[in-house]
């Protein structure tokens, strides 16, 4: 019962949350002649309510993001005080792996370590939905990679101007005469969780040379990146999908539904009245 009356709101209230979502800068067309500057053509916008849609469109279109990793360099630390509080703070490792200071009365808990990283998920007219990255273990986030697989990586529409400039959403927008602002809800944010894996170029040659070949024609620059610094490629492998969209809270995706997702199909998925 309670399923049928949940179904019979959203069908009800479908068309004001369309509303909403238009009056308040959502709808969105690239500048006229604006696409002459993107490197790719940025695929048909999905409406919001297509959940699984909207995140693989902007896997696919966005090229950057923030990449979080467990950080080997801090930790967080909370002492007990000779008087019973708690004094927390973030501490450096050493070189041995320890924190430079710790006692009997001491919890130790991991730091997370956020950095901006370039990716893609394939060609301009190919989407695999899985993040690929060109990076060095002479960088951070690959150094801590090596003791902690664990990663999240976090998107927002508000990059789009980035990639393809003369592209803005009005949702995302700061300017005096918008209400936009990238935590705004209606902005679509994205977090991507899961394991960064290395590919191996003798084991996994055609993955290798394929996500080489779509991280070198999205990021022009890369071909040209210093040789000295052994850049490896790697992938997210994919255990959990955190998407706002709209108001009312978060959506937790379905991964299997997410890559099963058709971005060069010219019609939205059906409505799963279950996201």
């Amino acid at each position: 019962m309670l399923s049928k009356l949940y179904t019979i709101s959203y069908v009800l209230l479908l068309p004001i949350f369309i509303l909403i979502h238009t009056s308040h800068g959502m709808a969105w067309d690239v500048e006229e002649g604006a696409e002459s500057n993107c490197i790719c053509k940025l695929p048909r916008r999905p409406n919001f309510v297509f959940k699984h849609t909207r995140a693989r469109w902007m896997v696919h279109s966005l090229n950057w993001a923030v990449l979080s990793t467990i950080s080997t360099r801090l930790e967080f630390v909370s002492e007990k005080t000779e008087h019973g509080e708690d004094h927390m703070t973030i501490d450096h490792v050493n070189e041995s792996g320890e924190p430079e200071s710790s006692n009997a009365k001491t919890t130790k808990m991991p730091v997370p370590f956020g950095n901006v990283y370039s990716f893609v998920d394939g060609k301009c007219n190919q989407s695999t939905g899985t993040p690929y990255f060109y990076g060095s273990y002479m960088d951070q986030t690959f150094t801590d990679i090596s003791k902690n697989r664990a990663v999240s990586l976090t998107l927002s529409e508000s990059a789009i101007p980035s990639v393809c400039p003369g592209s803005p959403i009005g949702s995302c927008t700061i300017a005096a005469e918008e209400s936009g602002d990238p935590e705004s809800p209606i902005c679509a944010r994205l977090v991507i969780s899961g394991l960064l894996e290395t590919i191996d170029s003798e084991k996994s040659p055609k993955e290798y040379k394929t996500a080489r070949d779509a991280l070198f024609q999205r990021h022009p620059s890369m071909a040209n990146w210093p040789k000295g610094h052994n850049w490896v490629i790697a992938k997210i492998n994919i255990k959990d999908l955190w998407f706002l969209d709209m108001y009312g809270g978060a959506s937790i995706l379905d991964v299997n539904k997410y890559y099963s997702v058709n971005l060069s199909s010219d019609e939205d998925a059906e409505i799963d009245l279950e996201d």
